[in-house]
């Protein structure tokens, strides 16, 4: 079996057109009933027109994509008598390998003929159908007669139905046998239409005539539309098919409005690094650190980017016709794109190169540096670096060093304890192993084989390969352990977003603290904030202590001179103190506004494997202090609290999507010499 035909096997539709080959009925959620249609018509093998439905639960299509909820339906399959199940099938494009044999003989039961009249505006119509299968002929006259009578047909031409009567002709279609006449007193049947409240659809019901009363037909359709001034989305096609199968009592989507098609803003699309994504790599273990490079490099005119203009909207309207406008896509000013070494070209609509080097890109701006590359180690041979662009580190960065860089940083071996500052991303294959009073900071994103004892800040996102190990990192966007250990234990990490490693914490119950859904930097200035106001109220305590008691003294034996200026200095302290404490106040309420605005959606933090006790998670506002190992769990609030889910396919995705971000076409090319 080939492994198309296997994943066809696999999938969900197959495995439902199985379960329903030989069904009647099936519910579905759906976006609209017309979808829903098609959906049915696959799963019950037969075509739209031989399916009614009921609508279980009304859905809504919401407002320019906000409050969309699925329609609830029941799809039944009718099976008329006059109808050609296996031929509409073919006509149909259906695969004539299922066992189409099995639906039919299903259906066929022992019946005796069968007399079917319609009275309709334009006449009285009738059918007879002979006996099916075991079913009997039946032969008295009279059973024709009391039927017709039973619907209330009146002068119709004797003789020519019962010389249908006696054919019984199982092909013909129904036939004229008289006029009808229409009754005020007999009820004909009924057209009702519904109009959703907000104009959007028309729903359609049918109610079946009495005796002596019509069918209700297209020509009362059309009465009421125009009465009710429905003008726009009509579906004739399947009002015409309710109408003819005269499918009562069952809500029928008639008509729809056009949804507007907004407008797609203005883009700069980037052609650099666009051959491979870190994504490719499916066993992370196989990178060959030492010869990963992390500079992407560009020629003098070559093309980095295109400028893609907006696209206008397209109008929608509703059912009675009123437009429901669409918005054009904005356009975006290029300059704002356009860094250091690059130039916009108008006529081509495209961003180019001034300069051969290093194409660094922060947030949107798009720059191309020039490149500083270190033969060896930073050590007492360079002495600090300091580069206005991008420094390639063939060698280690060794202790007490510091590497500063207005690009990209790449190093091949590993960081000790030392400063690194980059306004790009920082690359270090082996390792870094830092301590308390260095930071390894870089406005991009911050990617090592491991960290221990480091001090990591990162605007981008933070990737790890094999562990962090008592280190204390703060990204603005995920903190991604992805390699076969992935283990994170001990020390603090936060992220805006997302945390996902495979082990949290460890089998010893090393304090390990996890931070997601407020931005590390409001963290830290709320923690700044608090800590300076514990100091200053410790502070105004020992200045009033000392103050009361100089005070007493004065009053009792006087200061002399000196005393008297400590008394008035303190005094001003504690006013400044005092004054200090309201402005803090006010920038912890300023500061909470902010944090309660801001905090990620996205927030979670999930361990494939294992959250070991001893780990502090913190989602947004919430707190849980794990007491026990939780397996395989992804932690986030819900309503203030921290909740629980099993670690998913959705947490592995959006781990490689984090991945795969970290290292697309505004990021580095960081597997290009990949090991095969």
């Amino acid at each position: 079996m080939n492994k198309l035909k296997q994943k066809i096997l696999e999938s969900d539709f197959y495995k439902k057109v199985y379960q329903n080959k030989n069904s009647k009925t099936i519910d579905l959620y759906v976006d609209s009933i017309d979808a829903g249609m098609e959906e049915a018509s696959a799963l019950l093998r037969c075509p739209i027109y031989e399916l009614t439905h009921q609508v279980l639960n009304e859905g809504s299509p919401g407002i320019l994509g906000i409050g969309i909820k699925q329609f609830h339906i029941e799809y039944r399959k009718l099976y008329h008598k006059d109808s050609h199940l296996l031929d509409s099938e073919k006509e149909h494009g259906y695969d004539e390998t299922y066992n189409t044999t099995s639906v039919a003989t299903h259906n066929i039961i022992d019946k005796d003929t069968e007399v079917l009249g319609k009275l309709k505006r334009d006449g009285i119509f009738l059918k007879v159908n002979p006996p099916v299968q075991n079913g009997t002929r039946i032969t008295d006259i009279s059973y024709l007669h009391k039927t017709l009578d039973s619907i209330g047909a009146i002068n119709y031409n004797k003789e020519k139905a019962e010389e249908i009567f006696k054919k019984a002709d199982p092909e013909a279609n129904f036939v004229k046998i008289g006029d009808f006449f229409e009754i005020n007193e007999y009820p004909n049947g009924k057209i009702i239409l519904n109009l959703s409240n907000d104009y959007m659809r028309v729903m359609m019901k049918i109610t079946p005539p009495k005796k002596g009363g019509r069918e209700a037909d297209y020509e009362d359709f059309e009465k009421l539309i125009q009465k009710n001034l429905i003008i726009s989305g009509i579906k004739k096609d399947i009002v015409t098919q309710t109408i003819e199968n005269q499918v009562y009592n069952t809500a029928t989507l008639v008509a729809e409005s056009v949804m507007p098609i907004m407008g797609e803003n203005s883009r700069v699309e980037l052609f650099i690094n666009k051959e491979k994504s870190y994504s490719d790599i499916e066993d992370s273990e196989n990178i060959d650190y030492k010869n990963l490079s992390n500079i992407k490099s560009v020629t003098m005119d070559q093309v980095l980017g295109e400028r893609i203009a907006a696209t206008e909207g397209e109008d929608g309207h509703n059912v009675l016709g009123k437009t429901l406008e669409a918005y054009n896509g904005k356009e975006l000013d290029i300059e704002d794109y356009l860094g250091n070494n690059v130039v916009y070209d108008e006529e081509t609509k495209t961003i180019k190169s001034t300069i051969d080097g290093q194409v660094v890109i922060t947030n949107k701006l798009i720059s191309v540096e020039p490149l500083l590359e270190i033969a060896g180690d930073v050590g007492p041979e360079t002495g600090n670096i300091d580069f206005l662009g991008s420094v390639l580190i063939k060698g280690s960065v060794l202790d007490n060093y510091s590497v500063s860089a207005k690009g990209n940083i790449d190093v091949i071996g590993s960081v000790g304890k030392s400063d690194m500052l980059s306004h790009g991303n920082i690359v270090v294959k082996l390792g870094i192993q830092g301590s308390e009073t260095n930071t390894v900071k870089a406005d991009g994103d911050v990617l090592a084989k491991f960290i221990q004892f480091g001090n990591i800040e990162a605007g981008g996102d933070v990737v790890v390969n094999e562990a962090i190990l008592n280190s204390n990192i703060d990204s603005e966007n995920n903190i991604i352990l992805i390699g076969k250990k992935a283990i994170a234990s001990g020390g603090r990490l936060r992220a805006y977003k997302k945390i996902i490693a495979k082990v949290l914490g460890s089998t010893s119950n090393t304090k390990t603290i996890i931070e997601t859904g407020i931005h590390p930097e409001n963290r830290k200035k709320m923690e700044l904030l608090e800590e300076e106001k514990v100091t200053i109220k410790e502070e105004l305590e020992l200045l009033n202590i000392n103050i009361k008691s100089m005070e007493k003294i004065k009053k009792q034996k006087g200061l002399d001179e000196e005393k008297i200026e400590q008394l008035e200095s303190e005094k001003e302290k504690f006013e400044e103190y005092n004054e200090r404490i309201i402005e803090i106040k006010e920038e912890i309420t300023a500061l909470k506004m902010d944090i309660d605005n801001n905090i990620s959606k996205d927030a979670r933090v999930c361990a494939e494997k294992t959250a070991h006790a001893g780990v502090n998670v913190y989602v947004g506002h919430s707190e849980l202090d794990l007491r026990t190992d939780y397996n395989a769990t992804s932690f986030f609030e819900s309503d203030g609290l921290i909740s629980t889910a099993k670690y998913s396919e959705e947490d592995e995705s959006s781990k490689k999507a984090s991945k795969t971000a970290t290292l697309d076409v505004k990021k580095t090319e960081y597997q290009n010499n990949v090991s095969k």
